[in-house]
């Protein structure tokens, strides 16, 4: 049985791609989709899980899952349209294990300053749907920089006081 201490919302499902079952979600956490062999919807507030059949992504924050025993769009919309998508803990990214430890995605969360700019801001997401990955800031107004992982730009990453500090060309951050 599946224990609500156990999972944490990474999205919502929110609409039906097809006839043939598939869902759309909107994902606002990262987490481990390889290893997360099902999705959990509450039902009648219980945590009720889905087991993927697959999935692909269509942009970096939305993604179409096909999932087992759900086989019509009147399925799809009736079970899930609307819902919050939960998944276990142990899967979301920012809860960095061994297997994460020493890799891109143990910098969520991190302050990201430039050496000449100063703060920049906080990282929320790591991308790596694209050839480059790239860290998504969060400026303090709420507004996303994206910034690739590459050497020449990264002069410092602290884990102690968790701050990346970094050299960027000039005029990089007016794109």
């Amino acid at each position: 049985m599946i224990k609500e201490e156990d999972i944490e919302r990474v999205g919502k499902a929110v609409k039906a791609h097809s006839y043939g079952g598939e869902v759309k979600i909107e994902f606002d956490q990262n987490f481990d989709e390889e290893a997360a062999e099902f999705l959990i919807v509450k039902e009648d507030g219980l945590p009720t899980p889905f087991y993927v059949e697959g999935y692909k992504y269509s942009s970096d924050t939305q993604a179409i899952y096909k999932l087992e025993d759900i086989d019509t769009e009147a399925d799809a919309k009736r079970l899930l349209v609307g819902k919050d998508v939960y998944v276990e803990k142990e899967h979301i990214r920012e809860n960095v294990t061994e297997e994460t430890e020493g890799t891109v995605y143990a910098l969520k969360g991190y302050t990201v300053n430039d050496a000449s700019h100063g703060r920049l801001g906080t990282v929320s997401e790591i991308d790596d749907q694209t050839a480059n990955i790239l860290l998504i800031v969060r400026k303090d107004n709420g507004d996303e920089i994206m910034i690739p992982v590459a050497d020449e730009y990264i002069k410092e990453i602290d884990d102690d006081s968790k701050q990346i500090t970094l050299q960027l060309p000039d005029g990089f951050l007016d794109l």
